[in-house]
């Protein structure tokens, strides 16, 4: 049998991402994204942690982890970046290339790493 999926994306302002970024949606999900804010090459933005290829074999009993995901205003998001679902990044942040996102940064610091932290707090 086949499945269909049907999402809608809705873009009220001009998105521009580096080449290879992806945003992997979840059904009930969402990704915001702020004003002013840069995203980087090869950038992925998950909103849950399953894996695309369980559709294909059918794999829905599994238990996944979902959550939207929010990137505050004039935030500048590094190279090779991956944010995790559930996630909140707030407003004039800076994320380090090669960084993985797995909990909340606040507003007005520079984060990098993998397991991430702050690394200074501009405010």
């Amino acid at each position: 049998m086949e499945k269909k999926l049907k999402y809608t994306v809705m873009v009220k302002f001009f998105l521009e991402k580096g080449s290879y970024s992806t945003i992997q949606l979840t059904r009930g999900t969402k990704v915001f994204i702020g004003n002013d804010t840069a995203i980087s090459h090869n950038v992925r933005i998950c909103t849950s942690n399953r894996n695309p290829m369980d559709v294909i074999f059918e794999k829905d009993s599994i238990e996944i982890e979902r959550g939207d995901v929010i990137i505050g205003d004039n935030c500048w998001i590094g190279d090779n970046v991956f944010i995790c679902q559930g996630v909140k990044i707030g407003d004039y942040t800076v994320i380090g290339a090669n960084s993985v996102v797995s909990k909340d940064i606040p507003s007005n610091c520079i984060a990098a790493g993998s397991p991430i932290r702050i690394l200074k707090n501009k405010s």
